[in-house]
């Protein structure tokens, strides 16, 4: 089977616990793994790896800004829609429009 195996960048857990699953999988399945930041960094030295880009959380000491982990992310995907996505976007970004509006009823 042919698995494609997306990671979180941010921090180090997931990627600790993707780096034992995929040594595991690797033994029956042919196995691409994505990911971006810190996982990339760390998974890169044991596997061949796709780059991802991925969305980052930041801090100010150990509290995490949200507002400016929100627009800065906001920003990311829309140059991503540009670049992978060219063209009419309105129907990707009503869906992503839903999707916040959604969010912030909650």
């Amino acid at each position: 089977m042919r698995i494609l195996y997306g990671v979180c960048g941010e921090g180090l857990g997931h990627a600790i616990g993707t780096r034992i699953l995929v040594d595991y999988l690797k033994k029956r399945h042919d196995i691409v793994i994505a990911a971006g930041g810190k996982a990339y960094k760390f998974l890169s030295k044991h596997f061949d790896m796709m780059r991802k880009p991925g969305a980052r959380v930041y801090f100010k000491g150990v509290n995490v800004e949200s507002l400016n982990s929100f627009l800065n992310n906001l920003e990311k995907y829309r140059k991503n829609l540009e670049k992978y996505y060219p063209g009419d976007q309105r129907e990707i970004l009503n869906l992503i429009e839903g999707e916040i509006t959604s969010l912030v009823k909650k």
